[in-house]
């Protein structure tokens, strides 16, 4: 299985995936390697929703900055 990019999400994590099937089940390998891959991608995504959120702060600091200073 291949990283998870964000331009991939849409693509490489359908709504249903497809898992082998085995005699007991999915393929546990195969299921626990997609939730890790899935888990490393949530984290990426939360560390950039966080600085997405901490450079709008800062945006909004200067503007309200420059605001004040008209």
């Amino acid at each position: 299985m291949t990283t998870l990019a964000a331009a991939d999400v849409p693509a490489a994590t359908p709504a249903y995936p497809e898992f082998k099937s085995q005699r007991r089940g999915y393929d546990r390998a195969q299921v626990d390697e997609y939730v890790t891959e899935l888990r490393r991608f949530l984290a990426d995504a939360e560390t950039r929703a966080a600085e997405a959120h901490t450079r709008a702060e800062e945006l909004s600091r200067q503007l309200r900055a420059a605001a004040a200073a008209q």
